[in-house]
């Protein structure tokens, strides 16, 4: 097969025609042939954890604190603008999912408020304004969990 017969040389070739998986891998990858060996496009070793996720993917845990103050903005107001609101609808949704209460979030809030020595009568106002965000949305009564659950139901 000569040069102009190779379907992967000049104007009439398409994504995926002629080529290998591990090529394919490769290419998607960022690299020649290190899809499974790298992270894409990194040059770093893969870690644990669902690709992709950063260092929430890696332990599991995203860390409160940071989701907590991207919903703040720089003068400490609860989703004063369009990127702090979404921040609060993310960590909204991030609460939900692992079925935190208004109390894990206030709790949360009156942390980040206080490291940023935020007055007491601001973190009040603030309070009051993300209680009328997020309160209504967030379970009233923690799930319980799967073994306590199973633990009720067992016969004595």
């Amino acid at each position: 097969m000569s040069e102009m017969d190779d379907p992967r040389e000049g104007s009439e070739f398409e994504p995926g025609q002629g080529m290998r998986r591990d090529e394919r891998r490769a290419r998607r990858a960022g690299g020649p042939r290190q899809a499974g060996r790298l992270a894409a496009g990194r040059g770093e070793p893969r870690r644990a954890g669902r690709p992709g996720r950063g260092a929430a993917g890696r332990s599991g845990r995203i860390d409160p604190t940071e989701m907590v103050a991207a919903c703040f903005d720089r003068d400490l107001t609860f989703a004063g603008g369009e990127e702090q609101i979404d921040s609060a609808f993310a960590w909204l949704r991030e609460l939900r999912r692992r079925s935190r209460g208004w109390k894990t979030a206030r709790r949360q809030i009156q942390l980040f408020l206080d490291q940023q020595n935020c007055p007491p009568e601001h973190a009040r106002q603030e309070m009051i304004r993300a209680r009328k965000y997020l309160k209504p949305w967030l379970p009233t009564q923690p799930r319980r969990r799967r073994r306590e659950a199973v633990a009720d139901r067992a016969p004595d």
